[in-house]
């Protein structure tokens, strides 16, 4: 998604030329490492550190989503102050790291749902 959106608007402000062609493949690695590290660093210690009780990736979503959005909008405007020629990076890392979020809940959510319950005899 993030390559998507980064070269979207790189095309869309610079216009499509052949030589676009080969930067698209070799983009996807290093945009590729640098969104799981992000998500790694930044969006799964919110699962992995609920407590047990709340283990429920809704009830995470719902308790730290609306920080998260807050503080990664923040940090990418002022990235985009400070350096507006990489405009696209930032639109790109906020919109990848908010979709990423829905990723997990949507996924782990619906394996949370049929564990089965351990019975005891």
């Amino acid at each position: 998604m993030a390559t998507i959106i980064f070269w979207s608007i790189i095309i869309s402000d610079q216009g499509f030329d052949t030589l676009m062609l080969a930067g698209i493949p070799l983009s996807m690695l290093p945009i590729g490492i640098s969104c799981s590290i992000v998500i790694i660093l930044t969006i799964l210690p919110f699962f992995w550190n609920s407590d047990k009780a709340n283990r429920d990736n809704e009830v995470v979503f719902k308790r730290y989503f609306p920080y998260y959005a807050i503080t990664s909008f923040s940090i990418c405007l002022y990235g985009f102050i400070l350096v507006t020629e990489v405009y696209f990076f930032w639109f790109s890392a906020f919109f990848t790291s908010l979709q990423a979020w829905i990723w997990f809940t949507k996924s782990n959510t619906k394996t949370t749902k049929h564990e089965t319950k351990k019975t005891s005899i």
